[in-house]
């Protein structure tokens, strides 16, 4: 959370400031005559016309960085973002230690560079996110970590709503995503809690 707070503070500055130059230097050249009152000084009237104006462009510039602009190369070289993109949908498969066996897995990220949202599809069963977060560590390793909730697709009795967490790692600068996953075992007659050695998904081909 306290990453996530960080990312977040230095998005608005940044984006403050940039508003901040862009309104003052539209303002002064579309408006110089009335920038300046009587007695030749800065008209106080003036500076907060660009004060509050270029609150309304930093909000529009932070929603297009949160969802676009902190996606491109040089955007993320000179902020130093470490965060790869890893938004759309892949492919892969999952191994339950229930089943003792492998299926085939879809998995949706829904990124922004604040937050991410996870859904995936199984043969029986799709899974939503509760609570995602996107961790970088040293190295520049980076981890996806959320809570889900599962509801089955069809009537089973080896299959029932539940909740779980999940640790994903994202390999080669969002190339590949692998982790594992545990589950809530009170789905189960047996009451036996269930876990994925591994997931493996790659991007899917369009």
């Amino acid at each position: 959370m306290k990453e996530k707070n960080e990312r977040i503070a230095k998005v608005v500055i940044w984006c403050y400031i940039v508003a901040l130059v862009l309104t003052a230097a539209t303002y002064f050249l579309w408006h110089s005559y009335v920038i300046r009152d009587f007695n030749g000084h800065i008209s106080l009237g003036s500076v907060w016309s660009v004060l509050t104006s270029s609150v309304a462009v930093a909000v529009i510039l932070y929603k297009l960085f949160n969802k676009f602009f902190w996606r491109i190369p040089l955007v993320k070289k000179l902020l130093a973002i470490e965060i790869p993109y890893v938004g759309g949908e892949w492919v892969g498969e999952m191994w339950s230690s229930y089943t003792e066996s492998s299926q085939p897995i879809e998995m949706e990220f829904i990124q922004t560079y604040t937050g991410i949202r996870i859904e995936e599809k199984s043969a029986h069963q799709r899974s939503v996110s509760i609570t995602a977060e996107i961790l970088t560590e040293h190295e520049g390793k980076v981890r996806i970590v959320y809570l889900y909730k599962t509801t089955p697709t069809e009537r089973r009795p080896d299959y029932a709503p539940h909740e779980g967490a999940v640790i994903l790692n994202v390999h080669d600068n969002g190339k590949l995503i692998t982790g594992e996953y545990f589950n809530d075992p009170m789905q189960y007659q047996d009451r036996k809690a269930t876990w994925g050695e591994y997931i493996n998904v790659h991007r899917k081909e369009k």
